[in-house]
């Protein structure tokens, strides 16, 4: 059985997001939530993180393409995390955060 440490859950395994706003001390914070089929048909989402990597040349077709905004190095703000749940998104400075949920719609 493979272990995780608190720093870095495996990503065969990936936390709650539970267990990911507890370890960045945000357990106490609002998360907005969006189905992210509903996300992808509107073009949009309360982040406006769709527009922002379309507009950066990503294509978002699932919900593992917004993990690309990891990979900008220019991008300060926003950070994603694969979590049980789908993709977690947090605003750093507004210590913000959306989860993207797999399929569905919107909550």
């Amino acid at each position: 059985m493979p272990t995780t440490t608190p720093e870095s859950p495996t990503p065969s395994a990936p936390e709650t997001l539970a267990d990911l706003l507890r370890r960045f001390g945000d357990s106490r914070l609002k998360v907005a939530r969006i189905k992210f089929d509903v996300a992808l048909e509107r073009g949009d989402d309360p982040f406006n993180m769709i527009p922002y990597l379309t507009r950066l040349g990503h294509r978002i077709g699932c919900l593992d393409d917004l993990l690309a905004i990891n990979d900008d190095p220019e991008e300060e703000e926003l950070h994603c995390f694969v979590v049980q749940e789908g993709i977690a998104v947090s605003m750093q400075s507004d210590r913000m955060w959306l989860l993207f949920e797999r399929g569905g719609e919107a909550t």
